[in-house]
């Protein structure tokens, strides 16, 4: 450690002293800009957040299906024949529905077979292959199956599967266990519905279709041999409408609204479709939170000096954020032009204080949901809507090259000049207290020359009078 001497902590002390003033105008860059990185980072956060409430401003601007106010419920009872689920394009009303039947998928089973045994192999061609054709939703595929010769009964069962499930067909097959070592060949259509029903099958090389006992040509009920479940259309009556469908999905009767069929009604059922208030609030809640949390976060960054001249926010400065929280508080007031008449948040349960945070009142908001739902959507949606106002406005100051960026730019350029002019600053510093220390050095070496020759001086003297 280097030991510095009493004169030499001296010239360091009074170096410093005299320097303390000399930086004073770097400690005033620095400190504007610390002041700019504050600036910059709630400009930053300030952006994040009207991005955020812009977004949501967008989504409740839109009317109809896109609106999160166009959210239904589904009441009633079904009987456990169907649910029912209502989307954004559903419209309020009651409707009966009766289940006639159910769509199924056609299949076929095939005769037992001892996985223990190899009888199927003897049905294969010279080449130890089979080929049969499937004929299925008006489809025709020829499935190719190869096997060795000596493979037992399970794993030309386990071929087929595989190859079906390569092929194209419409079609897909399984193994069904009905035994310890006894199991059936299930050949399903790939869809439900008459129109999808597999037709014909039957084989081109080998008889290995045959060997199953499969495609004996026709029942007495017309359905192809080995036909466990018949292909069927569901059939249901909806508001006295008689409806077939391959499917047991059936979303394209009712408006907005999707069934699916489980089982037979042994009556006709009702159901209601409304608005679903709780979920409606729940989206109008976000928002109000989005929007109270963003309107905060301007006030304290703009609000002026308190009495004491302290709690100065650090924005408040900033004209553009200063207007904007003016601007907010105008626009949730300011009244919407209905065709029945001015209406304002108010009148659905929506208040707000004078300095424009919004409050709901959720009895009068679900009241008005129940009896009059197109009325808060015509306030808060639409073009001279609430939300469609707030977008609008948001916009301007949360787009790319908006007045977000456009202050953010200009805030990154003061901070470059003042990082030059800090960089400059103290360089200069650094040579001017060098120099300083240098003056100081040779003024003590000078006044200790001084002090030495007074001292001989008075010595001198002294001896000489003596």
């Amino acid at each position: 450690m280097e030991v510095v001497s009493a004169a030499g902590q001296e010239l360091l002390d009074l170096t410093e002293a005299l320097m303390s003033l000399e930086r004073r105008p770097l400690e005033q860059a620095q400190a504007s800009r610390s002041l700019v990185d504050s600036q910059i980072s709630a400009s930053r956060s300030l952006s994040s957040k009207l991005s955020s409430l812009r977004r949501l401003a967008d989504d409740f601007a839109q009317i109809g299906a896109l609106s999160p106010l166009r959210s239904f419920q589904i009441s009633g009872d079904s009987s456990g024949a169907f649910t029912a689920t209502a989307g954004s394009t559903a419209s309020a009303g009651i409707h009966s529905v009766q289940v006639l039947a159910l769509a199924t998928r056609h299949s076929l089973a095939s005769g037992v077979i001892n996985t223990k045994g190899k009888d199927l192999a003897a049905a294969a061609s010279v080449e130890n292959k089979f080929t049969f054709e499937v004929t299925a939703g008006g489809e025709t595929t020829q499935i190719e199956v190869e096997v060795d010769a000596d493979a037992d009964d399970d794993t030309i069962l386990r071929a087929v599967v595989s190859a079906i499930d390569r092929s194209s067909a419409a079609i897909t097959a399984s193994i069904a266990r009905v035994g310890d070592s006894e199991r059936k060949l299930l050949i399903q259509a790939e869809d439900s519905g008459s129109a999808a029903a597999i037709t014909s099958i039957k084989d081109v090389e080998g008889s290995i279709i045959s060997r199953l006992g499969l495609g004996k040509g026709l029942t007495k009920d017309g359905e192809l041999g080995g036909t466990v479940q018949a292909a069927s259309d569901a059939s249901l009556v909806i508001d006295g409408l008689e409806i077939s469908s391959s499917s047991n999905k059936i979303d394209d009767v009712i408006s907005g609204v999707s069934l699916q069929l489980s089982a037979v009604t042994t009556g006709t059922a009702s159901i209601e479709v409304a608005r679903n208030p709780d979920t409606i609030l729940g989206e109008l809640k976000s928002f109000v939170d989005s929007y109270n949390t963003t309107l905060d976060e301007i006030r304290t960054a703009t609000r002026p000096s308190d009495d004491s001249g302290a709690n100065r926010g650090i924005l408040a400065d900033d004209t553009s954020f200063r207007l904007l929280r003016t601007s907010l508080r105008k626009l949730i007031s300011d009244p919407v032009t209905l065709d029945s008449g001015t209406k304002t948040l108010a009148s659905i349960g929506i208040s707000v204080d004078r300095e424009g945070r919004i409050s709901l009142n959720e009895s009068t908001l679900r009241s008005v949901l129940e009896t009059d739902p197109e009325t808060v959507e015509n306030i808060i949606g639409g073009e001279n809507g609430v939300a469609g106002r707030l977008a609008g406005l948001l916009e301007s100051y949360s787009k790319t090259g908006g007045i977000v960026d456009r202050q953010l730019d200009a805030a990154e350029r003061r901070r470059a000049l003042y990082d030059a002019r800090i960089a400059s600053l103290n360089e200069t510093l650094k040579v001017r207290e060098q120099g300083l220390f240098q003056q100081l050095a040779e003024l003590q070496a000078a006044i200790g020359t001084l002090s030495s020759q007074q001292s001989y001086l008075a010595s001198y003297f002294a001896s000489s009078t003596s």
